[in-house]
């Protein structure tokens, strides 16, 4: 997040600014936070576009709500808070519909194939990225957002509680059960390799 090349003085002196309605301010606050904001976004969703709709609609609520931002708490952790409620939105509206090219749980930090390495091990990563992915598609929506923000955003249960506007023992049964489904999928996806590896040898 680029939120970090700035101190928390200057983003709420920002947010002070676009609250009066300095519209550079607003747009530099964007401009810090829009990648977090969008990869969040991408992670709950995985289709670039649902991704890019969040992002700005996040930010269109900000903007038209900044009067009742709480300076008690950083600025960003307001904007998850909006961007997490929109994608489980957006999830739930489209949870029929077939995701094309795949999914991804972390974009920002989305494990590549390394040039240095061999192309055998570039071919396992790829093809355990390629589980993980597919594994995490199959996840109930309330327990793919509940993954990534504690697994890449790293919030507390207590504040995945309020982003979610759910109990805490919710956030953490939700957890559980995502993790536990999470591991079978992966073992089923293991178990398939392992047999189609057998037949194409046979």
């Amino acid at each position: 997040m680029d939120e970090a090349s700035v101190s928390p003085v200057e983003v709420r002196a920002l947010v002070r600014a676009a609250a009066a309605g300095d519209t550079a301010a607003f747009r530099r606050l964007v401009e810090l936070h829009m990648r977090a904001v969008y990869g969040l976004g991408l992670s709950i969703l995985g289709d670039p576009d649902d991704a890019d709709d969040v992002a700005q609609e996040t930010f269109v609520r900000a903007w038209i709500a900044l009067d009742r931002y709480d300076e008690r708490f950083a600025f960003y952790t307001w904007l998850r808070t909006i961007a997490t409620r929109l994608a489980l939105n957006v999830r739930a509206k489209r949870r029929r519909r077939r995701t094309e090219g795949g999914e991804s749980f972390d974009a920002a930090s989305e494990t590549v194939a390394d040039p240095g390495a061999d192309p055998a091990t570039n071919a396992a990563v790829a093809e355990l990225r390629g589980r993980l992915e597919a594994a995490l598609a199959q996840l109930p929506a309330e327990q793919r957002a509940v993954l990534v923000l504690r697994g890449q955003e790293g919030m507390s249960y207590a504040e995945i509680a309020a982003a979610l506007e759910v109990p805490v023992g919710t956030v953490m049964s939700r957890l559980a059960r995502a993790r536990e489904r999470l591991r079978g999928l992966l073992r089923e996806a293991g178990a398939a390799s392992v047999a189609e590896d057998g037949k194409e040898r046979a």
